[in-house]
């Protein structure tokens, strides 16, 4: 599931998954998310894990707690 409060980066995510060799494996339909990360909608324990790129440096200090806060939720 690819979540973002941009709408731009979330057309962003490829529809093609590539292995590490760089062959195509397979097209893959990658559900997506408009979602402020602080107010995500889902109930707690809903993922096994959360991959936050290119974001997290962007916050201040005291936004960052916040936003791993909800994210290990």
């Amino acid at each position: 599931l690819g979540v973002d409060l941009s709408v731009d980066m979330l057309r962003a995510i490829p529809v093609e998954l590539r292995s590490p060799g760089g062959a195509l494996e397979r097209r893959a339909r990658i559900p997506r998310l408009a979602a402020d990360v602080r107010a995500l909608p889902f109930r707690a324990a809903s993922f096994d894990a959360a991959v936050c790129l290119r974001f997290l440096q962007l916050l201040e200090p005291e936004e960052r707690v916040e936003v791993l806060r909800a994210l290990s939720r």
